[in-house]
């Protein structure tokens, strides 16, 4: 009798050791994302652009399903490449960059976000841009501002249907063509404002930047550049 006892408590005592084991196991697996599984320093003169170009094409070569390369500029300042790439179920974002060295992160995402934007929009991204930031006035002239510094981000898309190549400058997405910071005033209206910022590729490139500045790898260098105003609409 004293043995039947104790064989079914010792049974249900590994029956609840193994539910905690299983529920610790779900808890580890939904929290997995957002993790490197790539990290390499190239100490060589090797620039990031050249580690970009060279992961694009291998995975175009690579049959992947969808990939959007992101560069982000800042004149006389910086350049970031990400690319988002996603195949047979899995999404990734890999990083370039370059301080005393060029690196080149792979992490593996927990969302696809990017990816369900772009394919949702596809037929709209396609077939529209950004204006450029402009203004004419009532007898026809038309008004702009040539900027000696500033950032413009360039993302060109592949996937099963085609190719998707875009530019915009910052500037395109300013409520105004340029700015009197002496009077501290706005002169000119972007005629072009509300179609920009209300436009299928803002809502992406705030959806890219949003990932980029969320991401535990992101350094404030990069952070410092991207489009702080659009991207928290």
């Amino acid at each position: 009798m004293m043995i039947s006892i104790l064989k079914n408590g010792v049974l249900t005592i590994v029956a609840i050791l193994s539910l905690i084991i299983i529920c610790c196991n779900n808890k580890i697996k939904q929290k997995k994302g957002n993790e490197v599984v790539f990290n390499r320093t190239y100490e060589s003169s090797k620039s990031a652009y050249e580690v970009a170009i060279e992961t694009l094409n291998e995975l175009r070569n690579s049959k992947t399903d969808t990939i959007i390369f992101y560069k982000r500029t800042c004149i006389s300042c910086c350049d970031f490449y990400y690319i988002f790439w996603a195949s047979k179920g899995k999404k990734f974002i890999d990083k370039f960059y370059n301080d005393d060295a060029t690196h080149f992160l792979r992490i593996n995402l927990s969302d696809d976000k990017i990816i369900k934007e772009f394919s949702e929009n596809y037929d709209s991204l396609k077939n529209s841009s950004v204006k450029e930031n402009r203004h004419t006035e009532a007898d026809g002239i038309t008004s702009g501002n040539n900027l000696d510094h500033y950032c413009y981000v360039r993302l060109i898309i592949y996937s099963n249907y085609d190719s998707i190549h875009f530019t915009a400058t910052d500037h395109d997405f300013d409520k105004y063509v340029e700015y009197d910071f002496d009077s501290g005033q706005s002169k000119t209206h972007n005629d072009n404002y509300q179609e920009n910022v209300n436009s299928k590729w803002n809502a992406l490139l705030i959806i890219i930047e949003n990932q980029i500045a969320a991401l535990p790898q992101t350094n404030q260098r990069e952070i410092s550049a991207l489009r702080m105003g659009e991207r928290s609409q």
